[in-house]
C-alpha cells in the first residue's frame, strides 16, 4: 500500500509540472520569430550555421563563395541587429502600440 500511495504521490506531482518541453519549444518559436522578422534568408542561414551546427568562419566562407573575413563581419552585423532587436527598449510600450 505504501507502494502505491508513493507512486501516486509522484504521479501527481509529475502531472502537475508543466511539461519542460513545452517551455523550449515556446522559446523556440519566439527565437525563430524574432530571427525572422531581424534578418534576411542569407544572414539568418549564416547565424544559424554558425551557431546551432557549429561552422566556422572559413567553412562558411566556402560554402558562400565569400571570404572569412566578410562572413565574420556579416555575422557580427547579424549579431547586432538581433541584439538590438531583442532589446527591451525596442519593444513597443502599450502606449506606442495604440498610436
Amino acid at each position: 500500500m505504501r507502494r502505491r500511495r508513493r507512486f501516486r504521490v509522484a504521479l501527481e506531482r509529475f502531472v502537475e509540472r508543466p511539461d519542460p518541453h513545452e517551455r523550449d519549444d515556446l522559446e523556440l518559436l519566439a527565437l525563430r520569430d524574432l530571427l525572422e522578422r531581424t534578418l534576411d534568408p542569407d544572414d539568418r542561414a549564416l547565424l544559424i550555421l554558425r551557431y546551432i551546427h557549429g561552422f566556422d568562419a572559413t567553412e562558411l566562407a566556402t560554402m558562400t563563395g565569400r571570404t572569412p573575413e566578410a562572413v565574420r563581419q556579416r555575422l557580427s552585423r547579424a549579431r547586432a541587429r538581433v541584439i538590438r532587436a531583442a532589446s527591451p527598449e525596442s519593444i513597443p510600450s502599450d502606449e506606442e502600440r495604440n498610436l
